[in-house]
């Protein structure tokens, strides 16, 4: 998470290019162990964020592009990790994205990428996003009201 702090530092410009490109040989060697850190960072937030009035100022939201740009970098080369750890994924991405776009927006237009992933339905109609785990779970997000449901 501290290399996410650094990758999002606009002071130094070094310090920010080798914090990126130290992610994303991070995530190259280790996609897993990648996407299970950022999950938990964001399963952190959520429950500070909701036991809490104190704003916290998450690494995920302030380095979102960096990390939307290793997760499509971890969808092209490392399909089948990516496919196996599905459902915290989409918890990451729904964390990083702005969802105020989908007034506006398809779901898969904010991050195009996700069209490759062929457990994961989106209904404009209901703003609901359904996510089929390969463990047989299914989780609905509501995206209006940022409720989910494990089938």
């Amino acid at each position: 998470m501290a290399l996410l702090d650094l990758a999002a530092m606009e002071e130094n410009d070094e310090i920010s290019s080798t914090a990126k490109s130290s992610l994303s040989l991070i995530a190259s060697t280790s996609p897993k162990a990648v996407i299970t850190a950022f999950a938990t960072e964001v399963t952190r937030y959520n429950t500070i964020h909701q036991t809490t009035q104190i704003t916290v100022i998450s690494p995920l939201k302030s380095s979102k592009t960096d990390i939307l740009r290793i997760l499509e970098q971890m969808i092209e080369n490392y399909f089948t990790d990516v496919i196996e750890l599905i459902i915290p994924v989409c918890d990451i991405l729904l964390h990083c994205l702005d969802l105020q776009l989908l007034k506006h927006q398809n779901f898969y237009d904010l991050f195009p990428p996700i069209s490759k992933l062929h457990m994961i339905a989106y209904c404009p109609a209901t703003k609901k996003l359904a996510i089929g785990g390969n463990n047989g779970v299914i989780v609905i997000h509501e995206l209006k009201n940022m409720k989910s449901q494990v089938c």
